[in-house]
């Protein structure tokens, strides 16, 4: 007899690697058990980090007997839309003065990049986007998901010398088919930690400008990279005083540490300010029918924290302060490893920038890593440098030292190819 149930031939699906890590991670009793898998950033001491500032405007706003609990708007709240716009481009942006460049405020930066896709492909009916291959892949998976019918890639990263491969990224995107649309990280390239120097983003530029590509920027981590949050979006600036049409996903759970607010913006630049209020109803109906209103608290408190002044000053600090011990920690990993003699250059690590870097192990080498060192990280390389500190990064560097005396790199990268 068949099973009657509507759901009989619904499959497991396997976990996602992070969650499998994680869980892996958990059950390990191992005392000196290190996890660099995990995407958010967290303090000297392992802890996860709450921003002075958040907890700062967090009592404001608990005390603001004003403040109800309805619905934001669709498009979210206003405040934070406008000020997302001045984060992202400056106060003196042309665009923005021109009132050509708007915000709307989405789940966070994934939600803000399906909410782009959906527009792209349906209203104005894309169906190709090109990725940099080093691309977490629940990203392309939102513009399938959106719409969209192929998903190319860009070569990007240089396994041998661990580095930008700008010559084959330009090339590819000479090749690439008008009309496209091109996703481009903004600064702490998540998870190969390799940004475009300003020079290599004008050639990008050009190429996008004459091949009439779509720009569609993503931008989680701004001041991480540099600890200056103007810098960190220097190329999105550039982009639009070279009057450049684009979108930019922006998210605020990890330069305010709101992980759990899901507060994120789409951000929208275009050439004309007639074009503003049409794009902006079709982003309402997306919107609207996908969730009906976002979320109220984070948004208010990154909107509280960026119109205050002394506030907004405090944060920048803070930003400051955690791109500063990223930097430190990459430079203690990397002396330790060359201390310990460690078989090839290190130089990358300290070239890369930002929250991630993409150490240089291959699958089968991290496998080791995990089994013999109890230390889990993501199959690819990909290790959260926020996760080192002063008490286990000699473990770290002696781990990776002997682990690449067991598994020499000739080996892994025979295997892997």
């Amino acid at each position: 007899m068949m099973d009657s149930s509507w759901f009989a031939d619904v499959e497991h699906l396997p976990p996602s690697e992070l969650f499998s890590i994680e869980s892996q991670y958990t059950h390990d009793d191992f005392d000196r058990k290190l996890n660099f898998a995990f995407p958010c950033y967290r303090d000297e001491y392992g802890n996860p980090w709450v921003f002075p500032v958040v907890r700062v405007a967090e009592t404001v706003l608990a005390n603001d007997s004003s403040l109800s609990k309805e619905y934001l708007h669709p498009l979210g709240y206003e405040t934070l839309n406008q000020s997302a716009v001045s984060l992202l481009l400056g106060h003196q942006s042309r665009a923005r003065l021109e009132s050509r460049a708007f915000a709307i405020q989405t789940m966070s930066a994934t939600g803000a990049t399906r909410i782009g896709a959906e527009f792209l492909a349906g209203t104005l009916g894309m169906t190709t986007v090109y990725f940099p291959e080093q691309t977490l892949e629940d990203l392309g998976s939102v513009f399938l998901s959106a719409g969209f019918k192929e998903l190319r890639e860009l070569r990007y990263f240089d396994y041998y010398s661990l580095s930008l491969d700008i010559e084959y990224l330009l090339k590819d995107l000479e090749n690439a088919q008008a009309g496209a649309v091109v996703f481009l990280q903004v600064s702490g390239h998540n998870p190969t930690g390799c940004d475009p120097d300003s020079s290599e983003w004008e050639k990008i530029a050009d190429i996008i400008a004459s091949k009439q590509l779509f720009p569609f920027f993503y931008s989680p981590f701004q001041g991480f990279a540099t600890g200056d949050v103007h810098q960190d979006v220097e190329v999105v600036r550039m982009f639009e005083t070279r009057g450049l049409e684009f979108f930019c996903s922006q998210s605020f759970a990890w330069n305010f540490g709101l992980y759990n607010e899901r507060s994120g913006c789409l951000s929208i630049v275009a050439k004309h300010a007639q074009h503003v209020n049409p794009i902006r109803s079709h982003l309402l109906k997306i919107a609207g029918n996908m969730y009906w209103a976002p979320p109220s608290h984070g948004s208010r408190i990154v909107a509280f924290i960026l119109e205050d002044k002394i506030l907004s000053e405090e944060w920048k600090a803070s930003i400051a302060g955690i791109a500063a011990r990223l930097k430190q920690m990459r430079t203690y990993l990397r002396e330790e490893l060359e201390r310990l003699g460690a078989p090839g250059s290190w130089a990358h690590i300290t070239n890369q920038v930002g929250l991630f870097c993409f150490i240089g192990l291959n699958q089968i080498q991290v496998e080791y890593l995990k089994k013999q060192y109890h230390i889990y990280m993501l199959s690819n390389g990909r290790l959260n440098v926020s996760g080192l500190n002063m008490d286990n990064v000699e473990y770290v560097a002696r781990a990776i030292y002997e682990t690449m005396g067991v598994i020499p790199s000739s080996y892994v990268m025979s295997v892997a190819m």
